[in-house]
């Protein structure tokens, strides 16, 4: 009986032995779990919100179109994406597709409250670009099926080469030969004929992976650019829309860097401030801008006979900023006024009140009654009453009458 009793108490010292390593054997696990977490969860999580600290600012640039073939429009459909955040918050769904053969625009204060209701710290994030995207879906055929948007690679290879940076620029000699018929040539006129207000001749850079696609030709293939933004210089990005027949082939985007070369006025030689510019001083000098509020003028008369406002070295850029109109008739100088008045010309002498270059009204005053009248300055401490000057004013100036 003693051993079948110490037996019995082994058992169950056995049994609440094994319960309670189970017990403990559980919490380690669950522990674990939560503990072991693969880190890119939480990292990828609060990345996209914007709120991890440390984490750098994310860049959405919103397309003024955009083409999608699905029932959600993405993030990554209607903007470029750049930042930590810009991998996972390109797949939050923003706006329901259009139907098909129809379009919708997505606002971007619609992108920044999707954004905000998906817990993103919107201080993080810069927005660029237009401030809506037209969202269009290809319509379907005739026999019911959809028209197909061929994936980039159906024609040019890996759908990340349409996406490439342009790193290859082209020659003048190059960019001449290229033919008008096909797509390069196509592109290359939409920008030229952007930039004509500007001057001068774009310099577009392609990115080597898109010689395939570039190479394309009328009558075979139709093409339809559009701009994926207002900018006219930098990295550039658009979307080309390609036919072959009445079929859709592709829709591609495509990112050009476009700069603009120009001839433009710079100093012949040094020019210190306060200096009236002579027509020696300036000369004509090719210039690379990737900015269009840098272009500068290409007209040397503009600024001739006008008064730098700042030192100038020689071969800098001048520009209309840089000058101020020369003073012709300066405040107490005494001027000669003309007032004509048909075959009549009476002419005397007055008194500046203010100061003004070419073409400016000035104020004056005739000594002689204290009164003052407003003239026009027609050269160095010259002036003319314009027509319908009171006869009163002729009578009291000292004249001389002219036939």
């Amino acid at each position: 009986m003693q051993d079948a009793a110490r037996i019995t108490v082994r058992r169950s010292t056995n049994s609440r032995s094994w319960v309670t390593d189970r017990a403990a054997g559980t919490v380690a696990w669950l522990v674990a779990v939560v503990l072991l977490q693969p880190a890119w969860v939480e990292g990828s999580e609060a990345s996209a919100r914007g709120g991890s600290e440390g984490s750098s600012e994310t860049v959405v640039r919103l397309h003024a179109t955009a083409l999608v073939t699905g029932t959600e429009v993405t993030l990554a459909d209607v903007a470029d994406l750049q930042g930590d955040a810009a991998r996972l918050a390109g797949s939050w769904v923003v706006a329901a597709a259009p139907a098909d053969g129809g379009s919708k625009l997505v606002t971007l204060d619609h992108v920044q409250q999707m954004l905000g209701q998906r817990g993103a710290n919107l201080s993080s994030w810069l927005f660029r670009g237009a401030s809506q995207c037209l969202v269009s879906r290809p319509e379907y055929t005739r026999a019911g099926s959809a028209v197909r948007v061929s994936h980039p690679s159906s024609i040019q290879g890996p759908s990340s080469l349409a996406h490439s940076a342009p790193t290859a620029t082209q020659t003048s000699e190059e960019a001449a030969s290229v033919s008008p018929e096909s797509l390069e040539g196509h592109l290359r006129g939409h920008l030229a004929a952007r930039l004509a207000g500007l001057g001068g001749k774009p310099v577009v850079q392609f990115s080597p992976a898109m010689h395939n696609l570039l190479s394309l030709t009328e009558p075979t293939y139709q093409f339809r650019i559009a701009d994926r933004g207002d900018r006219l210089l930098g990295l550039l990005s658009l979307e080309v829309t390609i036919h072959e027949g009445e079929e859709l082939k592709q829709v591609v985007p495509m990112l050009v860097q476009v700069s603009l070369s120009k001839q433009v006025v710079v100093a012949a030689r040094q020019i210190n401030r306060s200096e009236v510019i002579g027509p020696q001083d300036l000369t004509l000098a090719e210039r690379v801008y990737e900015r269009p509020e840098d272009v500068g003028i290409n007209e040397p008369a503009k600024l001739v006979g006008q008064r730098i406002k700042r030192f100038v070295q020689a071969g800098e850029q001048v520009s209309v900023r840089d000058v101020e109109p020369m003073p012709l008739v300066s405040r107490n100088d005494l001027v000669t006024v003309t007032i004509r008045r048909g075959h009549v010309v009476i002419r005397g002498v007055a008194k500046a009140m203010s100061t003004g270059s070419y073409g400016a009204t000035v104020t004056l005053k005739n000594e002689m009654s204290r009164e003052t009248f407003s003239a026009v300055v027609t050269g160095p401490r010259t002036a003319e009453v314009e027509l319908g000057g009171s006869s009163a004013l002729a009578s009291a100036m000292d004249r001389e009458v002219a036939p």
